[in-house]
């Protein structure tokens, strides 16, 4: 989950999530990239992006139970 989250709020540097909206229902589709993945993975990119990833859902999910 908290990779979902982290997608969606820009602040997990493996790929990015695309909101898919219609008339009826709203899902997310993800797209990781490969390179990012392993690059991560092995240290290559920081995690100072992903460091609130936890933090960041608890308040989103917190603030969505108002």
């Amino acid at each position: 989950m908290a990779v979902s989250i982290g997608m969606r709020n820009d602040l997990l540097p493996i790929g990015f999530a695309i909101k898919n909206e219609d008339r009826f229902s709203e899902s997310w589709s993800y797209h990781i990239i490969d390179e990012r993945l392993i690059a991560y993975k092995h240290g290559k990119i920081t995690n100072v992006q992903v460091q609130n990833i936890e933090k960041t859902w608890k308040l989103s999910f917190l603030s969505s139970r108002k």
